[in-house]
Protein backbone atom coordinates (compact mmCIF):
# COMPACT_ATOMS: atom_id res chain seq x y z
CA UNK A 1 0.00 0.00 0.00
CA UNK A 2 1.24 3.51 -0.78
CA UNK A 3 -0.18 7.05 -0.92
CA UNK A 4 -1.71 7.91 -4.29
CA UNK A 5 0.11 11.25 -4.13
CA UNK A 6 3.44 9.38 -4.42
CA UNK A 7 2.47 7.61 -7.63
CA UNK A 8 1.53 10.48 -9.93
CA UNK A 9 -1.29 8.28 -11.20
CA UNK A 10 -4.49 10.01 -12.29
CA UNK A 11 -7.56 8.39 -10.76
CA UNK A 12 -11.21 8.91 -11.63
CA UNK A 13 -12.08 9.89 -8.05
CA UNK A 14 -10.10 11.37 -5.19
CA UNK A 15 -8.60 8.45 -3.29
CA UNK A 16 -5.81 8.44 -0.71
CA UNK A 17 -4.37 4.94 -0.93
CA UNK A 18 -3.22 2.64 -3.72
CA UNK A 19 -3.22 -1.10 -3.01
CA UNK A 20 -0.73 -3.24 -4.91
CA UNK A 21 -0.81 -7.03 -5.10
CA UNK A 22 2.45 -8.50 -6.38
CA UNK A 23 2.56 -12.00 -7.92
CA UNK A 24 5.92 -13.50 -8.85
CA UNK A 25 6.37 -13.33 -12.64
CA UNK A 26 7.48 -16.81 -13.66
CA UNK A 27 6.89 -16.34 -17.39
CA UNK A 28 10.59 -15.63 -17.96
CA UNK A 29 11.45 -19.29 -17.41
CA UNK A 30 9.58 -20.10 -20.62
CA UNK A 31 11.41 -17.51 -22.72
CA UNK A 32 13.81 -18.76 -25.45
CA UNK A 33 16.69 -16.73 -23.98
CA UNK A 34 16.46 -18.44 -20.60
CA UNK A 35 16.13 -21.88 -22.13
CA UNK A 36 19.11 -21.30 -24.44
CA UNK A 37 21.42 -20.20 -21.62
CA UNK A 38 20.20 -22.73 -19.06
CA UNK A 39 22.55 -25.65 -18.63
CA UNK A 40 20.54 -28.82 -19.06
CA UNK A 41 17.33 -26.88 -18.34
CA UNK A 42 14.32 -28.96 -19.31
CA UNK A 43 11.09 -27.07 -18.65
CA UNK A 44 8.80 -29.44 -20.50
CA UNK A 45 7.78 -31.32 -17.29
CA UNK A 46 6.75 -28.03 -15.64
CA UNK A 47 4.66 -27.04 -18.62
CA UNK A 48 3.01 -30.46 -18.82
CA UNK A 49 2.22 -30.42 -15.09
CA UNK A 50 0.57 -27.01 -15.34
CA UNK A 51 -1.36 -27.85 -18.51
CA UNK A 52 -2.64 -31.16 -17.11
CA UNK A 53 -4.16 -29.50 -14.04
CA UNK A 54 -5.11 -26.01 -15.15
CA UNK A 55 -5.87 -24.98 -11.57
CA UNK A 56 -4.63 -25.16 -7.99
CA UNK A 57 -6.98 -26.69 -5.40
CA UNK A 58 -6.82 -25.66 -1.75
CA UNK A 59 -9.99 -27.33 -0.47
CA UNK A 60 -8.91 -30.98 -0.55
CA UNK A 61 -8.90 -33.19 2.59
CA UNK A 62 -5.16 -33.95 2.38
CA UNK A 63 -4.16 -30.38 1.65
CA UNK A 64 -3.54 -28.35 -1.51
CA UNK A 65 -2.86 -29.67 -5.00
CA UNK A 66 -0.82 -26.99 -6.74
CA UNK A 67 -0.70 -26.09 -10.41
CA UNK A 68 3.06 -26.70 -10.40
CA UNK A 69 5.22 -28.96 -8.18
CA UNK A 70 5.84 -27.40 -4.72
CA UNK A 71 9.61 -27.53 -5.19
CA UNK A 72 9.26 -25.42 -8.35
CA UNK A 73 6.90 -22.96 -6.65
CA UNK A 74 9.37 -22.51 -3.80
CA UNK A 75 12.24 -21.84 -6.19
CA UNK A 76 10.18 -19.32 -8.18
CA UNK A 77 8.60 -17.56 -5.18
CA UNK A 78 9.31 -13.96 -4.22
CA UNK A 79 12.71 -13.45 -2.62
CA UNK A 80 12.03 -11.99 0.84
CA UNK A 81 14.10 -10.35 3.55
CA UNK A 82 14.07 -13.67 5.39
CA UNK A 83 15.37 -15.61 2.41
CA UNK A 84 18.95 -16.80 2.15
CA UNK A 85 19.05 -16.03 -1.56
CA UNK A 86 21.29 -13.21 -2.75
CA UNK A 87 19.07 -11.42 -5.29
CA UNK A 88 17.83 -8.02 -4.17
CA UNK A 89 14.82 -7.51 -6.47
CA UNK A 90 11.82 -9.47 -7.73
CA UNK A 91 10.16 -9.48 -11.13
CA UNK A 92 6.39 -9.37 -10.65
CA UNK A 93 3.04 -8.97 -12.31
CA UNK A 94 1.37 -6.31 -10.17
CA UNK A 95 -2.29 -5.42 -9.84
CA UNK A 96 -2.88 -1.86 -8.61
CA UNK A 97 -6.29 -0.98 -7.22
CA UNK A 98 -8.06 2.08 -5.81
CA UNK A 99 -11.01 1.45 -3.52
CA UNK A 100 -13.57 3.90 -2.19
CA UNK A 101 -13.08 3.70 1.58
CA UNK A 102 -16.71 4.66 2.21
CA UNK A 103 -18.52 2.30 -0.16
CA UNK A 104 -15.87 -0.40 -0.69
CA UNK A 105 -16.33 -0.20 -4.44
CA UNK A 106 -13.41 -0.29 -6.87
CA UNK A 107 -12.67 3.11 -8.39
CA UNK A 108 -9.86 2.19 -10.77
CA UNK A 109 -7.44 -0.68 -11.38
CA UNK A 110 -4.76 -1.89 -13.75
CA UNK A 111 -2.15 -4.58 -14.35
CA UNK A 112 1.53 -4.04 -15.09
CA UNK A 113 4.89 -5.75 -14.94
CA UNK A 114 7.08 -4.42 -12.14
CA UNK A 115 10.37 -4.88 -10.34
CA UNK A 116 10.08 -4.69 -6.54
CA UNK A 117 12.60 -4.91 -3.73
CA UNK A 118 12.59 -7.75 -1.22
CA UNK A 119 9.30 -7.71 0.71
CA UNK A 120 9.14 -8.18 4.46
CA UNK A 121 7.74 -11.66 5.11
CA UNK A 122 5.27 -12.12 7.97
CA UNK A 123 3.84 -15.37 9.27
CA UNK A 124 0.06 -15.46 9.63
CA UNK A 125 0.45 -15.47 13.41
CA UNK A 126 2.68 -12.39 13.36
CA UNK A 127 0.22 -10.45 11.22
CA UNK A 128 -2.65 -11.44 13.52
CA UNK A 129 -0.75 -10.33 16.62
CA UNK A 130 -0.63 -6.79 15.23
CA UNK A 131 -4.37 -6.57 15.95
CA UNK A 132 -4.61 -8.76 19.05
CA UNK A 133 -1.43 -8.31 21.13
CA UNK A 134 0.35 -5.57 23.05
CA UNK A 135 3.20 -3.72 21.39
CA UNK A 136 5.85 -5.28 23.63
CA UNK A 137 5.15 -8.83 22.42
CA UNK A 138 5.26 -8.04 18.71
CA UNK A 139 8.22 -9.12 16.62
CA UNK A 140 10.34 -6.44 14.99
CA UNK A 141 8.81 -7.34 11.63
CA UNK A 142 5.26 -7.02 12.97
CA UNK A 143 6.02 -3.64 14.57
CA UNK A 144 7.48 -2.38 11.30
CA UNK A 145 4.42 -3.55 9.36
CA UNK A 146 1.72 -2.47 11.82
CA UNK A 147 0.76 0.94 10.31
CA UNK A 148 0.43 -0.51 6.81
CA UNK A 149 -1.40 -3.64 7.95
CA UNK A 150 -4.02 -1.55 9.73
CA UNK A 151 -4.64 0.49 6.56
CA UNK A 152 -4.71 -2.61 4.34
CA UNK A 153 -7.08 -4.46 6.66
CA UNK A 154 -9.49 -1.52 6.77
CA UNK A 155 -9.64 -1.07 2.99
CA UNK A 156 -9.89 -4.79 2.21
CA UNK A 157 -12.60 -5.31 4.84
CA UNK A 158 -14.64 -2.48 3.33
CA UNK A 159 -14.27 -4.02 -0.15
CA UNK A 160 -15.19 -7.48 1.17
CA UNK A 161 -18.33 -6.08 2.80
CA UNK A 162 -19.40 -4.51 -0.48
CA UNK A 163 -18.72 -7.73 -2.38
CA UNK A 164 -20.75 -9.83 0.06
CA UNK A 165 -23.71 -7.52 -0.47
CA UNK A 166 -23.58 -7.67 -4.26
CA UNK A 167 -22.31 -11.18 -5.13
CA UNK A 168 -24.19 -14.39 -4.39
CA UNK A 169 -21.07 -16.46 -5.12
CA UNK A 170 -19.14 -14.49 -2.48
CA UNK A 171 -21.85 -15.17 0.10
CA UNK A 172 -21.84 -18.90 -0.71
CA UNK A 173 -18.06 -19.05 -0.40
CA UNK A 174 -18.13 -17.20 2.92
CA UNK A 175 -20.67 -19.71 4.21
CA UNK A 176 -18.45 -22.63 3.17
CA UNK A 177 -15.42 -21.09 4.89
CA UNK A 178 -17.33 -20.47 8.10
CA UNK A 179 -18.50 -24.07 8.10
CA UNK A 180 -14.95 -25.36 7.63
CA UNK A 181 -13.74 -23.10 10.43
CA UNK A 182 -16.47 -24.33 12.78
CA UNK A 183 -15.71 -27.99 12.01
CA UNK A 184 -11.97 -27.45 12.55
CA UNK A 185 -12.59 -25.79 15.92
CA UNK A 186 -14.90 -28.59 17.01
CA UNK A 187 -12.21 -31.12 16.12
CA UNK A 188 -9.60 -28.92 17.82
CA UNK A 189 -7.34 -29.29 14.83
CA UNK A 190 -6.83 -25.57 14.39
CA UNK A 191 -4.40 -25.70 17.33
CA UNK A 192 -1.98 -27.65 15.14
CA UNK A 193 -1.15 -24.31 13.47
CA UNK A 194 -1.19 -25.80 9.98
CA UNK A 195 -1.96 -23.28 7.27
CA UNK A 196 -2.52 -25.68 4.38
CA UNK A 197 -5.81 -27.22 5.52
CA UNK A 198 -4.36 -30.72 5.60
CA UNK A 199 -6.01 -33.24 7.91
CA UNK A 200 -9.04 -31.04 8.47
CA UNK A 201 -7.14 -28.19 10.11
CA UNK A 202 -8.42 -24.80 9.05
CA UNK A 203 -7.80 -21.31 10.41
CA UNK A 204 -9.31 -17.90 9.73
CA UNK A 205 -7.22 -15.58 11.85
CA UNK A 206 -6.97 -11.86 11.05
CA UNK A 207 -3.76 -12.58 9.14
CA UNK A 208 -5.44 -15.30 7.08
CA UNK A 209 -8.38 -13.03 6.26
CA UNK A 210 -6.11 -10.23 4.99
CA UNK A 211 -4.43 -12.62 2.55
CA UNK A 212 -7.72 -14.26 1.59
CA UNK A 213 -9.40 -10.91 0.90
CA UNK A 214 -6.38 -9.70 -1.09
CA UNK A 215 -6.44 -12.80 -3.30
CA UNK A 216 -10.20 -12.43 -3.77
CA UNK A 217 -9.67 -8.82 -4.79
CA UNK A 218 -6.92 -9.86 -7.21
CA UNK A 219 -9.01 -12.55 -8.86
CA UNK A 220 -12.22 -10.55 -9.24
CA UNK A 221 -10.46 -7.41 -10.46
CA UNK A 222 -8.39 -9.38 -12.96
CA UNK A 223 -11.59 -10.96 -14.28
CA UNK A 224 -13.15 -7.51 -14.75
CA UNK A 225 -10.08 -6.22 -16.60
CA UNK A 226 -10.12 -9.21 -18.98
CA UNK A 227 -13.84 -8.82 -19.65
CA UNK A 228 -13.28 -5.12 -20.33
CA UNK A 229 -10.82 -5.86 -23.15
CA UNK A 230 -12.91 -8.83 -24.35
CA UNK A 231 -10.14 -11.33 -23.62
CA UNK A 232 -11.07 -15.01 -23.14
CA UNK A 233 -10.93 -16.24 -19.56
CA UNK A 234 -9.88 -19.90 -19.25
CA UNK A 235 -11.68 -21.77 -16.47
CA UNK A 236 -10.90 -25.20 -15.10
CA UNK A 237 -13.88 -27.46 -14.52
CA UNK A 238 -15.63 -26.64 -11.25
CA UNK A 239 -13.86 -23.30 -10.75
CA UNK A 240 -16.51 -21.00 -12.23
CA UNK A 241 -17.56 -17.67 -10.79
CA UNK A 242 -20.52 -19.31 -9.05
CA UNK A 243 -18.01 -21.29 -6.96
CA UNK A 244 -15.92 -18.29 -6.03
CA UNK A 245 -12.90 -19.76 -7.80
CA UNK A 246 -10.00 -17.35 -8.20
CA UNK A 247 -8.38 -16.31 -11.43
CA UNK A 248 -4.59 -15.94 -11.54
Amino acid sequence: VRPRSSTGRKVKKDCKWELLIHIADISDIYSPAIQETGVGLDLAPLRRAAESRGTSRYDLPLGPLHLMPPVALEALALDTQRSSRQSSVNRCVTLWVYIDEKTGKIIDAGLERTIIRKPLALAFEEATQVFTSDEDVLSASAKQSKPLLIIIDKILSRWKGSRLQSKEAARKREKRLRTREMVAKEMQLAKSMRDDGAGGSFQRSRGHKIVDNALDLHGSTLSSLLVKVKAPIPRASGSGMDRGGRLG
